[in-house]
């Protein structure tokens, strides 16, 4: 099967290259090689007015917190006379970043190679063409993301209890939050329910992403990830989960290996003025159950698996979107029993007058009997070129019902009950919400 997979690479990459050189030789350039520098920044204040006396924005401030966010970012590509593009896309690492809610594109490093006739291929560490093609409310939200932004950095895994941690994975917290695409909303930061710094990551793991040309307005897209823990973290500035041979695992959960995913996308005019967007993807993968010395406790867990469907349809100046998503027992242990199948579904409104881009996002999430409902307001306003300040609301209210059947580790401050074999209801107050309150501005170049 490996060697399928292999096989089928390496004919779609012979497929590309023998396009664009045909006569054997290097094809000379059109255009000299380009070099470009990007980047964005983001600073912003959070608060949050909430029901817990025991949620801490920063270590000894549980009012108000600032944050920054940095991504800078490398590009450099040419073509050849028979029309083949590549180029590589190399981010740069900073150390402005926030552990709870990692950034969503900008930091990846990636080669691709993409010709007109045949489509575009990657390889590196850039999102999978499930994220990539995905749509739903996130996708017209501004500010921060609305119910994939910034204030789930207001949360902490004390939230509902002060003795104890209470893993933020009892919840779906964000849409698409499975396999590799978990790490564009990180809930495993120090401090919270993992037993070190193991969590914290730059770059997404390594894999191969095909896209096909656009037909009438259809596009496919297929990715194969090998091991989802062969990543560019920097574990305590000590380990690299790229290096190979390697035989590390990560604390935060069970990794997965032979990660397949994709999707089909289709837009164009729907009626008159109206423009749509569809799509549909999906993700299945083999668990990768290891350990070594410092984990020793890693749980077996259940092969990920996932659907999501979504749309976004724009109206002149409006634009809505809606998504619904099935995640199976992703993120649970083989072992354990009375679990339900997680689902969500998302819906957004956003509306653009001039420089002013106003939305509203809301999230309905179901996981191991506890649900999640966030709604989120958010608007922001271009003063000038690259630069936008922004302000957002999101409302969050999370009920805690059943606790057991984690795929995480039952080291450091993780909670017993997350990780006990059996869901069983929970002995906590059960009940959190709040509202978390983003002012900031970005600045992209």
């Amino acid at each position: 099967m490996i060697k399928q997979k292999l096989l089928a690479t390496t004919a779609l990459v012979s497929l590309f290259a023998g396009s664009a050189f045909a006569d054997g030789a290097a094809a000379p350039m059109v255009n000299d090689m380009s070099v470009k520098i990007g980047g964005n920044f983001d600073a912003h204040a959070i608060g949050s007015i909430d029901d817990s006396a025991n949620n801490q924005i920063t270590k000894n401030n549980n009012d108000i917190g600032f944050s920054t966010d940095a991504e800078v970012w490398l590009e450099a590509k040419s073509t050849t006379a028979k029309g083949l593009e590549y180029g590589a896309h190399i981010g740069i690492s900073t150390h402005a970043n926030s552990y709870k809610n990692t950034s969503k594109g900008s930091d990846r490093s990636f080669l691709w190679l993409e010709h007109g006739d045949l489509g575009r291929m990657e390889f590196g560490s850039n999102n999978d063409a499930s994220e990539a093609m995905r749509l739903g409310a996130d996708n017209v939200a501004v500010a921060t993301g609305g119910i994939s932004g910034a204030w789930v950095q207001s949360l902490s895994s004390t939230l509902f209890n002060p003795t104890r941690a209470v893993a933020l994975d009892n919840f779906i917290m964000s849409p698409w939050n499975v396999g590799d695409n978990a790490m564009d909303f990180d809930l495993q930061g120090a401090a919270s329910e993992t037993n070190s710094s193991d969590s914290w990551h730059i770059e997404k793991s390594r894999k191969v992403n095909y896209y096909t040309p656009k037909m009438n307005g259809f596009q496919l897209g297929i990715s194969y990830t090998p091991d989802t823990e062969n990543r560019g973290n920097g574990l305590a500035g000590v380990i690299s989960n790229a290096s190979m041979p390697n035989s590390f695992t990560s604390s935060t959960s069970a990794a997965n290996k032979n990660v397949i995913s994709g999707g089909i996308t289709w837009d164009g005019k729907v009626m008159n003025d109206v423009m749509g967007k569809f799509s549909l993807v999906g993700v299945t993968g083999n668990t990768a159950d290891t350990s070594d010395s410092s984990d020793a406790s890693v749980e077996k867990s259940k092969d990920i698996e996932g659907i999501d469907v979504g749309t976004v349809l724009t109206y002149k100046d409006w634009r809505a979107a809606a998504s619904y998503g099935w995640l199976g027992e992703s993120g649970f242990q083989s072992a354990a029993t009375n679990i339900e199948d997680s689902h969500y579904g998302t819906f957004g409104l956003g509306y653009k007058m001039d420089k002013l881009d106003t939305s509203v996002t809301y999230m309905y999430g179901r996981k191991n009997h506890n649900t999640t409902q966030l709604v989120s307001l958010g608007t922001e306003y271009s003063l000038a070129a690259g630069i936008m300040p922004y302000a957002e609301a999101t409302y969050y209210n999370l009920k805690l019902k059943n606790q057991g059947g984690l795929a995480l580790t039952g080291s450091g401050s993780n909670a017993t009950a997350d990780t006990a074999a059996a869901s069983t209801a929970s002995g906590d107050a059960g009940h959190a919400e709040g509202t978390v309150f983003v002012l900031g501005t970005k600045l992209k170049f």
